[in-house]
């Protein structure tokens, strides 16, 4: 489960009061909030009275989130993956592969990955 947004210019009271929201809903349908991992004091947001550590960049369903709410490393990530597998397309057409058998590959290996990104970052 995660909890993302944009902090600017002292609204952590905001996040706070998610943050007690979501623990309230947590408590009342017996699901229990594991917070591990390093502490950190110079956070702002707690949840249950722990601090909870601030990411710059955090991969969600396969969906990479800066904390500026800028998808940079998501596109590139998406552009990496398309090029790897368009490699394997114009390998394929090199071998004389039927115009069928091409997109087929196009539509289930890269066409797949394409849409499947878009889908989440909506």
């Amino acid at each position: 489960m995660a909890l993302i947004g944009l902090l600017r210019d002292n609204t952590e009271h905001v996040y706070n009061n998610e943050f007690d929201r979501l623990t309230t809903w947590c408590d009342e349908n017996y699901f229990k909030i594991n917070i591990s991992g390093k502490k950190n004091d110079k956070g702002c947001l707690k949840l249950d009275g722990n601090v909870i550590e601030r990411v710059h960049e955090y991969k969600y369903l396969g969906t990479f989130i800066d904390d500026i709410l800028k998808f940079d490393k998501n596109t590139d990530e998406i552009v990496k993956k398309g090029n790897q597998r368009l490699y394997w397309l114009r390998k394929l057409n090199t071998f004389k592969v039927s115009n069928v058998t091409l997109k087929l590959f196009y539509e289930t290996v890269i066409q797949s990955i394409l849409v499947l990104t878009c889908m989440h970052g909506l």
